[in-house]
């Protein structure tokens, strides 16, 4: 027993992280958060002057995630209050009168606290508090972890705003014994917001309540883990001799062909197959159509779309045949076959019968590039989408959402997705959408994207209020300067929606030429020019204290200026001086180098850009 409790001890070294986060405690209904947390236990203390009577016990068997929960329980408390918590392995010779159980315990299953994953799905968990001691219990490890920082919320307020921002309550001489009694089952089960510092971060992404995406999808050819088919089969290499294995165009496959010749179905499986052994913590693997607009055409696919409305039921035919073949060959392993729900397949199934109920390792990525994400799925811009989505739900238990969250023409603007945010994450979440995949501007940071990302994490665990979010962001990522930049996003909220409603100014998330002076009046862009210079002096005060977190204020202020600064540039560059137009050319593109901006546009360099002002 002592080289098991000498191995996790060591793993814990291993997993040594920075940050942490955490959101609100909540009540039994799915993702309601008790706003005014949990009841404190009288005259109870993990932490009481300096000292403690706790530890945290671990399983024997503990995995990386219950470890990685541990550590930062640890962790947090002792940045709070200096305190360090042991942690043992149960069954260790030491004896535990207080404890903080994490995970599957043989303590936790003797007091009967236990999780669901069929009923609060694999990320919900259960916590109790019993005769002093706290026993948390994942329906997966990942509940374990994912509720470690709803737990640490109620002990330090412990939360990861963005890679370079956590909040932990210092100098906290005691920490109270809260009363818990809850089942947790979050809103969505999955949350993927794709932004390169979040994605890409193994010790940010379980903080904000997501995963790496490396550890989530199989890649396939170059790096593709959607519009998979041409890196699984593509039309260059077996087009010539295979021809009715693709469409007439050669750009999709004909789906329908590929649920009756065997040879066609062999010869992409094997590939796909591969990639599922060779990634072996990765979870869905996709079947998906190519990024272009075309559809097979031939008698059996049109026959498929005329009987059930859309072209997503021979796709669900053939993910279903899949999945049979994937349970077979991976009998041991979560694997989801995945697929898409987009351009030619994105349309509302009219029809349904018991060929297109998907397999329940079956999952169905519905993208709706076309719908008005700067509203919820109720208005009617987006009744077609939402039918589809209600279709979908119909037939199919693991829907993945892939949401919308920038202008991929122009990353400058900030295209407002924030009406409506509520109220489409509450209508994901009651059709079966299990993972939100929400698309920002990757790599690059600019445009309210750090906080988008953060309402994404915050807002799809559990039910939140999105001001009052946005003000905590506010608080913490721009200290003195809470105040300004609130109003800021208020009045950009407001006129931007102004600019849709009434100035007709393109509500797509794909489409440009919001570059335009009736849509930004000089006037409005002065007045958040004041707003930001007001800002900047309301933190003069913090360098006298600090100056690296002066600096740090200062730059993230100047990332989101640069919104106001492009549209002055851009529309009204005549009306300044040439020598004081250069110099706000050269000092925005100094301030991009300088933050990271990599990007204009998806796909587009800033450095389109400085050529085009001639810098």
């Amino acid at each position: 027993m002592k080289k098991i409790f000498t191995r996790i001890i060591s793993l814990l070294c291993v997993f040594v992280f920075v940050f942490a986060s955490a959101c609100d405690d909540s009540k039994n209904n799915q993702g309601e958060t008790n706003n005014n947390g949990p009841a404190v236990v009288e005259g109870e203390y993990i932490v009481k002057d300096g000292n403690t009577e706790y530890c945290v016990v671990v399983p024997n068997d503990a995995t990386e995630m219950v470890l990685l929960a541990a550590q930062e329980i640890t962790y947090a408390i002792k940045e709070a209050t200096g305190v360090v918590l042991n942690v043992v392995a149960e069954g260790e010779n030491v004896n535990v009168e207080k404890g903080i159980y994490l995970g599957n315990t043989s303590k936790s299953l003797e007091k009967s606290v236990k999780a669901n994953a069929s009923t609060q799905k694999s990320t919900g968990y259960t916590i109790k508090e019993i005769e002093g001691s706290i026993y948390l219990v994942g329906a997966s490890d990942w509940g374990t972890l994912y509720g470690t920082y709803d737990l640490l919320y109620d002990f330090v307020k412990f939360r990861a705003y963005a890679d370079d921002e956590v909040y932990i309550e210092k100098n906290m001489d005691n920490i109270p014994l809260y009363t818990y009694d809850e089942k947790f089952t979050p809103l969505i089960e999955w949350r993927l917001p794709y932004m390169q510092y979040v994605m890409t971060n193994q010790q940010l992404a379980p903080r904000m309540y997501s995963r790496v995406f490396a550890d989530f999808f199989v890649t396939y050819g170059q790096q593709k883990w959607v519009h998979t088919c041409d890196s699984l089969m593509s039309f260059d290499e077996y087009g010539k001799d295979h021809p009715e294995w693709f469409s007439a165009d050669g750009f999709q496959w004909c789906f329908s062909r590929a649920l009756v010749d065997e040879e066609m179905f062999n010869t992409f499986y094997a590939t796909y197959k591969a990639g599922i052994e060779e990634q072996p913590n990765a979870i869905y693997a996709s079947v998906s159509q190519n990024d272009k607009f075309s559809w097979c055409d031939c008698t059996d696919c049109k026959s498929e779309k005329a009987k059930y409305g859309s072209n997503i039921a021979v796709v669900i035919k053939l993910m279903n045949k899949i999945a049979a073949k994937v349970k077979v060959d991976f009998p041991n392993r979560e694997i989801n076959v995945h697929s898409f729900s987009y351009h030619e397949t994105a349309g509302a199934l009219t029809y349904i019968d018991d060929a297109v109920m998907c397999a329940d390792n079956v999952s169905i990525m519905y993208a709706p590039i076309r719908a008005n994400w700067t509203a919820d799925f109720g208005d009617a811009s987006n009744k077609s989408h939402l039918m589809a989505l209600e279709a979908l739900s119909k037939v199919c238990k693991k829907l993945t959402m892939w949401a919308y969250d920038a202008n991929f023409q122009q990353y400058f603007y900030c295209y407002n997705t924030f009406s409506g945010r509520e109220e489409r994450i509450e209508q994901m979440s009651k059709n079966n959408v299990s993972v939100l995949f929400s698309q920002q501007p990757y790599p690059t940071p600019q445009s309210l994207n750090k906080l988008k990302v953060f309402l994404t994490s915050q807002m799809s665990w559990k039910d939140s209020n999105m001001e009052e979010l946005i003000a905590d962001f506010c608080d913490h990522y721009y200290l003195n300067a809470s105040d300004k930049m609130q109003e800021y996003i208020k009045s950009y909220r407001e006129w931007t929606l102004y600019a849709y409603d009434e100035l007709k100014m393109t509500k797509d998330c794909n489409q440009d030429g919001q570059i335009k002076s009736v849509y930004w009046p000089k006037g409005i862009l002065l007045k958040w020019e004041q707003l930001f210079n007001e800002m900047y002096k309301s933190v003069e005060i913090v360098k006298f204290d600090d100056v690296v977190l002066y600096e740090k204020l200062v730059n993230r202020i100047k990332l989101e200026s640069l919104t106001y600064r492009y549209l002055l540039i851009e529309i009204y560059g005549s009306t300044y001086k040439a020598t004081d137009l250069d110099e706000m050319k050269r000092s925005f593109r100094s301030d991009c180098y300088a933050l990271g901006v990599s990007q204009y546009g998806e796909g587009k360099s800033v450095e389109t850009t400085f050529n085009k002002w001639g810098i």
